[in-house]
């Protein structure tokens, strides 16, 4: 397929053509080293976020796929010697509120080989129990 046709068929359960296309805004979350930073440039299709460093404060990173405005927040991650109580909940308040009115979609961002231990299960539901009142 073609570019262009291609970006129809993702944009478009049907044939027909797309004629608004909105805006989607995605908040990323994860652990540190999880790969947040890199899979918002893979969604972006370019180098938005620094990579191979710690975030240490939520980023917005603007792009375009199939002609739709894409916005990516980076969060820094969980589990960093910087981590203080509350830091996580304030970084995440702090990325959804670069995305107002707020994100559609919550990426939770996962290394793909890792042992799920019962101490990171509790920390990964710790630090989803976010209030999510953004």
């Amino acid at each position: 397929l073609d570019h262009e046709r291609e970006c129809l068929l993702l944009s478009s359960p049907t044939d027909e053509p797309v004629c608004h296309l909105p805006e989607r805004r995605l908040l990323l979350l994860g652990g540190a080293g999880a790969g947040k930073s890199t899979a918002g440039n893979t969604i972006l299709g370019e180098e938005v976020f620094q990579t191979g460093t710690e975030t240490l404060e939520s980023s917005v990173g603007h792009g375009e796929v199939c002609g739709r405005r894409i916005t990516v927040v980076d969060t820094p991650g969980w589990g960093t010697p910087q981590e203080s109580p509350g830091r996580f909940r304030r970084e995440t308040k702090h990325g959804a509120a670069l995305l107002w009115p707020g994100p559609h979609t919550i990426l939770l961002v996962l290394p793909l080989v890792t042992d799920i231990t019962d101490l990171k299960r509790q920390a990964l539901k710790d630090h989803l129990e976010v209030p999510w009142d953004l």
